[in-house]
C-alpha cells in the first residue's frame, strides 16, 4: 500500500474512533485494542490521537495487616484509580459496559 493511502487510511480511522469516543466522554466503557487487549475504564478526555482513561487498580496487601480498615472510602487497602493514556490508532471498538 503506497505511503499516501496508508497515511490518508490511518487518518480516517483516527477520526472515526475519536469521534466514537468523544460520546462516551464521563462514561465507563470497553476498549478493544489490535494487539487483543481489552481496557475498561472512565473515558476522561478525548485529543487527535489519544484517549485517555481512568481504570481502577487493585494493589497488593501490605504483609502485616491483619484487619481491613477504611481508606477514602474504600473498603481495603489497595483499591485507587490510575489514568492511561491509549493511542488511537491502536483501537478497533469502544462500548459502553453497564455496570
Amino acid at each position: 500500500m503506497p505511503y499516501r493511502k496508508y497515511m490518508k487510511a490511518l487518518n480516517n480511522h483516527n477520526q472515526m474512533m475519536q469521534k466514537q469516543c468523544k460520546k462516551h466522554i464521563n462514561q465507563y466503557v470497553q476498549c478493544h485494542m489490535m494487539d487483543g487487549k481489552v481496557y475498561e475504564g472512565y473515558v476522561e478526555k478525548v485529543d487527535k490521537q489519544n484517549i485517555y482513561l481512568i481504570i481502577e487498580v487493585k494493589y497488593k496487601k501490605k504483609p502485616g495487616m491483619s484487619q481491613p480498615r477504611q481508606y477514602l472510602g474504600f473498603p481495603e487497602p489497595g483499591l485507587g484509580f490510575e489514568r492511561i493514556i491509549l493511542p488511537l490508532h491502536f483501537l478497533t471498538a469502544v462500548s459502553l459496559v453497564p455496570y
